[in-house]
């Protein structure tokens, strides 16, 4: 009876380990190979994923030079994430460009240091997901980064800069579009 038991849970676990190969395989051959990937770049990876489609609608309402930037923006996280998952290059270029259009911004606003209820029209509203996604990005980059030997400092100070860039476009369109923000209460 002792050995009846041992070989039905072999046959058992040699099922289990079927299925979960099976699996693995399955989404292998139906999906990107790295959403098989358990560590955390592929969470940064598939979030920054999310982001892109986020901006996505925010260009679709965008216009003229705030389109464009948009639209480079998306190219640079994709580069960003195909830098994450096979160690592609990710310059320094990348970074000066946000944070030259995160100080463009930062200049064009009349009121400069409020926390805002995120509010406005279509676009600033999607800007403002756009800041929050960001935010979630930074930090399991973050989290990636501290668990793995995994170090590129222009990533990080890239995804750190969108946060803030996306805030002050979102202000900067409801600037633009003479829509009251509701400052937070403190």
């Amino acid at each position: 009876m002792c050995t009846i038991f041992l070989v039905s849970f072999d046959a058992s676990f040699l099922l289990e380990t079927y299925l979960i190969e099976r699996r693995r395989t399955i989404l292998r051959r139906y999906c990107c190979p790295h959403l098989c990937d358990e560590s955390l770049n592929c969470d940064v990876s598939n979030e920054a994923d999310i982001l892109v489609s986020h901006i996505g609608q925010a260009i679709y309402h965008a216009e003229n030079e705030m389109n464009d930037e948009l639209i480079k923006i998306s190219n640079m996280l994709f580069t960003f994430m195909a830098a994450l998952r096979s160690n592609r290059e990710f310059t320094i270029e990348n970074v000066d460009y946000v944070a030259n259009l995160e100080s463009k911004y930062k200049s064009m606003l009349n009121e400069k240091l409020i926390f805002v209820i995120p509010t406005g029209n279509e676009l600033s509203s999607l800007l403002h997901v756009c800041r929050s996604y960001a935010k979630k990005v930074s930090r399991l980059f973050f989290k990636f980064e501290s668990s793995t030997d995994f170090s590129n400092d222009e990533m990080s100070d890239f995804i750190n800069t969108l946060s803030t860039l996306f805030y002050n476009m979102a202000k900067y369109v409801n600037q633009e579009e003479n829509i009251k923000e509701i400052q937070i209460e403190r």
